[in-house]
């Protein structure tokens, strides 16, 4: 009986190492999805880009302030005084200035465009040469129109819930709109939906 069921636990480890032996010469292919679709090959696809407008939802929480006036010092020790003001009721969590022509600035309890616009008064008349940068949370519309430059054609895309949302970097002002110019591009199916992830930037 011993015998037997030894006989059997051998047959069945060498049944096992060449299922093993099987799977590993043909690993390389995909099972089908559940839905009954297959994933496209790169091959399958074309790129195409879309320009529209996002609307900013809100601002980062870190700015970043150059000065390149000529009397650098004056107007970074100007920019440095009102900041300490601004740490002191909690507007500013922190702020660091390696060198004068630099100050990076950390938001507190508001975001970095009110912020700008406290410290843009303090920047007087220099203010065409002192550069205020973020970045701004944007939404991209529902639908956008692609331009397929290989078949010089265009498409109406629809862009899904997950992929609408995105930090670009902004250079601050006054009178910020509500929305910003952005150029997307991407790989577009067969089909018409986009394949992969997509690249967003300001037009």
């Amino acid at each position: 009986m011993e015998r037997k069921k030894l006989i059997e636990l051998v047959g069945s480890i060498f049944v096992a190492l060449i299922f093993l032996s099987s799977y590993a010469a043909f690993g390389n292919v995909s099972p089908s999805n559940s839905n009954g679709t297959t994933t496209l090959r790169p091959s399958q696809t074309v790129y195409a880009t879309a320009n529209g407008n996002a609307i900013i939802t809100s601002y980062g929480g870190v700015m970043n302030i150059n000065v390149l006036c000529s009397n650098v010092t004056s107007v970074s020790n100007s920019l440095n005084s009102e900041l300490q003001v601004l740490e002191r009721n909690g507007s500013v969590s922190n702020f660091y200035s390696q060198q004068a022509a630099q100050i990076l600035v950390q938001a507190g309890n508001t975001s970095t465009y009110p912020l700008f616009l406290l410290l843009y008064k303090d920047t007087g008349t220099y203010a065409s040469c002192t550069n205020f940068t973020s970045t701004a949370n944007v939404k991209l519309p529902n639908r956008m129109t692609f331009y397929i430059p290989s078949q010089s054609t265009s498409a109406i895309i629809s862009i899904p819930s997950d992929m609408q949302a995105y930090s670009l970097p902004v250079e601050l002002h006054r009178n910020m709109s509500d929305t910003i110019n952005v150029t997307a591009s991407a790989l577009l199916t067969l089909n018409g939906s986009i394949y992969g992830s997509m690249r967003v930037t300001q037009a």
